[in-house]
């Protein structure tokens, strides 16, 4: 009996993982050899995301890194191919990547069943009421076939794609599995533990980095109870946290950090909550965060003046907040995937690709810290003093060791 398996999202401790973002844990093969080198023009790139990639999630960002890659290398937008919502990672382990050999629709057949599904998809559910109101309940939405990651992955080939870029590390043993089908085919892979395939580049970010130098930004200006909005909690969150308390204690050993979880990846309403919560209850004098909108920086900020309390400072991340921060802005954790991007497709192109694993962090400009929105010439030397050490060789996790089971022993969750 063939043998089928289903594969979910590997969560190894030293794996970072975006709703959270990491590095992984397996050491890069010593050397690999590097690949024949393809002209720009003949690079066709197929991605998948596991998610629709519109919203501020690692899905987002990694497109948005694509395309300024595929910009500043002059590269056509028709030789980069989408996949999204591409979540069924289940394949058939001890078979062939093959074609099906399902008869497929005429255009007739294919126009019919499309109007049925219009039809069906905006026709409303209602009742009449007592009073003879017509009373519509909803309107239900037939929702798209997703494709299989199978499905999705020889569609891409048989348009011609030579590179795929797997953005989630759902993705793992599947691409793994590809790649050993088609030597050809050079896979990145976000995440990824397999270092031991002559074409498969596991990418990742060393995340930590950029909260360790906002902590200890934070700490120079002499905070002491600061607050920390984080979403899911997984190892990447709790890398996260514990590198910006790392950070703060280098710089105010009396600075203490509480954090609070939203537990869901995204939510509107938390997101405004649970900030309001740290400084109202917690009485915390700056607020930090790990998620992705800018909710908690105009909480902080008093910016929609909802809140009847005094703003405080705040610590963005993802992309510069200043302008949700206002004056209350110190700083954001910033990351730009475009950096690996660039480099990787430029390394493809001029043959001196590589299939060993990458991992970015500061020195590599893939983990950034927006300007600094303060005057403190303390908070300038901390950031400094930070970026001197990352560039010769700090590991910021080096020889600590965690107090408090998981968390550092300045950090409190509540």
């Amino acid at each position: 009996m063939k043998k089928f398996v289903r594969l979910f999202s590997l969560c190894l401790a030293a794996v970072l993982v975006l709703s959270s973002f990491g590095c992984t844990g397996k050491s890069p093969s010593p050397e690999k050899e590097t690949h024949p080198a393809l002209a720009a023009a003949d690079l066709k790139i197929g991605v998948l995301f596991s998610d629709d990639a519109s919203i501020n999630g690692q899905s987002y960002f990694q497109k948005i890194g694509i395309e300024n890659a595929m910009q500043k290398l002059s590269l056509k937008e028709e030789q980069v191919l989408y996949k999204t919502n591409i979540a069924d990672v289940s394949f058939e382990a001890e078979g062939k990547l093959t074609t099906t050999t399902a008869p497929t629709e005429t255009t007739t057949e294919k126009e019919e069943t499309e109007k049925k599904t219009t039809a069906k998809s905006t026709e409303p559910e209602s009742f009449t009421d007592d009073e003879g109101n017509n009373v519509i309940v909803a309107t239900p939405v037939t929702p798209v076939p997703a494709e299989t990651a199978v499905e999705a992955v020889f569609d891409l080939l048989e348009k011609g794609c030579n590179v795929l870029i797997a953005t989630d590390a759902v993705y793992d043993d599947f691409t793994a599995w590809v790649a050993g089908q088609y030597k050809d085919l050079l896979v990145l892979q976000y995440n990824g533990t397999h270092t031991d395939l002559a074409n498969v580049q596991p990418y990742s970010i060393k995340l930590y980095e950029g909260f360790y130098m906002a902590g200890a930004v934070a700490g120079a200006l002499g905070a002491k109870n600061i607050g920390f909005v984080a979403g899911v909690k997984d190892d990447a969150a709790v890398q996260n946290i514990n590198a910006f308390a790392l950070g703060c204690a280098k710089y105010n050993k009396d600075a203490k950090l509480t954090v609070r979880y939203t537990n869901v990846p995204f939510d509107l309403s938390l997101e405004r909550t649970v900030p309001e919560t740290l400084i109202e209850k917690d009485k915390c004098d700056l607020i930090a965060q790990s998620v992705l909108t800018a909710l908690p920086q105009a909480v902080a900020s008093n910016q929609d003046g909802e809140y009847k309390f005094e703003p405080v400072a705040c610590i963005g991340f993802g992309y510069d907040m200043a302008a949700d921060g206002g004056k209350q802005s110190v700083c954001s954790v910033m990351f730009d995937f475009g950096v690996y991007f660039e480099k990787t497709l430029s390394a493809l192109t001029d043959g001196t690709f590589e299939a060993t694993a990458y991992v970015g962090g500061i020195t590599d400009g893939v983990v950034t810290l927006s300007k600094l929105y303060t005057d403190s010439a303390k908070a300038a030397e901390a950031q400094k003093a930070v970026a001197d050490a990352f560039a010769k060789g700090l590991d910021v996790f080096e020889g600590v060791t965690a107090a408090k089971g998981e968390y550092a022993a300045n950090v409190t969750v509540k």
